[in-house]
C-alpha cells in the first residue's frame, strides 16, 4: 500500500504508522528525487561554470614586469584577463616634457575584446605594452622603457 499522505513539493510518499510501505514506493520516490536534483545540478543558469569560480574566488591578480626599452614587449599574464591596468612604479601617470613638447604616459588601462587606451593591446593572457612616439609625436607611450619596473592589476 503507498503512503496515505504525499510531501508538499516532490510528492514523495509520507507514510502514517499504519501504512504498508513497499519497494516500488522507495523506487519511486529515488527517481523522482534523482531528476529534480539531476535536472538542478545541471542547470548552469543557477549554477557558476569552473571558469566564474574562478573568477569569484580572486577577481583580481597584481603581476610585475621590467620594461626592456624594445618598441613592443608581449607580457604573460597568468589567467586570462578582462581587463587590465598597467603603471609605471616609480612614476606618475603621466608627465609634460617641456624639453620634447611631449606628454609622456606611463599608464594604461585594455579591456578583452576591444577597448584601450594607446600602449596597450590585450589577448587573454597575452599583453602587448609599447614603447615610443605616437604618429603626431604630441605623446611618448612609456609602457616598456629600458629597466622600468612596472605592475599590471588584472582583472578575471
Amino acid at each position: 500500500m503507498s503512503s496515505t499522505y504525499k510531501t508538499e513539493h516532490l510528492q514523495l510518499n509520507s507514510w502514517e504508522a499504519s501504512d504498508r510501505p513497499v519497494r516500488n514506493d522507495f523506487n519511486s520516490d529515488n527517481l523522482i528525487i534523482d531528476q529534480v536534483l539531476g535536472e538542478h545540478v545541471e542547470n548552469e543558469g543557477i549554477h557558476l561554470t569552473t571558469t566564474e569560480k574562478a573568477r569569484v574566488s580572486r577577481p583580481r591578480t597584481l603581476v610585475g614586469y621590467a620594461g626592456n626599452g624594445n618598441s613592443e614587449q608581449l607580457v604573460t599574464l597568468p589567467v586570462t584577463a578582462s581587463a587590465v591596468f598597467v603603471y609605471r612604479e616609480d612614476m606618475p601617470l603621466s608627465v609634460y616634457d617641456s624639453a620634447e613638447d611631449c606628454t609622456k604616459v606611463y599608464a594604461a588601462f585594455a579591456f578583452y575584446g576591444g577597448g584601450a587606451t594607446s600602449g596597450l593591446r590585450l589577448t587573454g593572457t597575452g599583453l602587448t605594452v609599447y614603447q615610443g612616439l605616437t604618429a603626431d609625436s604630441s605623446v611618448e607611450l612609456c609602457l616598456n622603457e629600458k629597466d622600468g619596473q612596472y605592475k599590471v592589476i588584472v582583472l578575471r
